[in-house]
C-alpha cells in the first residue's frame, strides 16, 4: 500500500500571520485539500502574537468546519507550565504532561467549552509541543475526544483505552514509500 498523507497545521489562533494563512487557505481550497487544524482556544503565548487579533477568527473557524476541515483542540492557552516531555517525548515542556489531574481537567474542559461556545466541535486532540500524558488521554476520552494526532509511527493505531492515534511527520513534507 502506498503512502497516504494528512496535512495538519498547528497554532491556529486570532493573532497568527493572516497574510500567510490566507495564501495557504487559497491553495488548500484550490486543490481540494481538507487539513486538520490545531486551534488554540485561548491563546496566551506571546510568541504566537504575530498580527493584531482577527475579529473574524471564530467565523473563519466555523467556515473551515463547514468545509469539512478537521478542527483539533490544540491545548488551552499554549503556555508551558511543566518540564515533562510526556508520552511522545519530543519536547521537555508541557501545558499538560506532569500537571495534576484536576488542573489538566480544568484546562481541557475550559478549552473544549470555548470551542463549543463558538459553535466549533473539536474532533481530535493536538497537544502543544507534542507533550501530554496518560492522564490527558483519559480526560480527553471523558470529554468526548478519542482521536489523537501525534506519535512517530507508520500507521494509525488504537491504544488499549480505545483512542485512535494518527501518526505525523514533523515540520516538513517528505516522501515515504508507505504509511500514513
Amino acid at each position: 500500500m502506498l503512502a497516504s498523507y494528512l496535512v495538519r497545521f498547528d497554532d491556529i489562533c486570532p493573532t497568527m500571520k493572516w497574510s500567510v494563512w490566507d495564501r495557504i487557505e487559497a491553495i488548500l481550497q484550490e486543490h481540494g485539500v481538507r487539513p486538520m487544524l490545531g486551534v488554540i482556544p485561548d491563546n496566551q503565548d506571546a510568541s504566537l502574537r504575530v498580527d493584531p487579533p482577527n475579529p473574524a477568527f471564530w467565523d473563519r473557524v466555523r467556515q473551515w468546519q463547514l468545509w469539512g476541515w478537521t478542527i483539533g483542540l490544540h491545548g488551552y492557552q499554549h503556555l508551558y507550565t511543566s518540564q515533562s516531555a510526556g508520552l511522545v517525548g519530543i519536547k521537555k515542556a508541557s501545558e499538560f504532561a506532569g500537571v495534576p489531574l484536576r488542573e489538566q481537567r480544568t484546562r481541557l474542559l475550559e478549552g473544549f467549552r470555548i470551542l463549543n461556545d463558538e459553535g466549533v466541535r473539536p474532533r481530535v486532540w493536538i497537544a502543544p509541543g507534542h507533550s501530554f500524558d496518560q492522564t490527558t488521554v483519559t480526560i480527553l476520552k471523558d470529554i468526548g475526544i478519542s482521536c489523537i494526532s501525534d506519535g512517530l509511527f507508520v500507521w494509525p493505531r488504537t491504544d488499549r483505552g480505545g483512542s485512535l492515534w494518527i501518526p505525523q511527520q514533523l515540520w516538513r513534507f517528505r516522501a515515504l514509500p508507505f504509511g500514513v
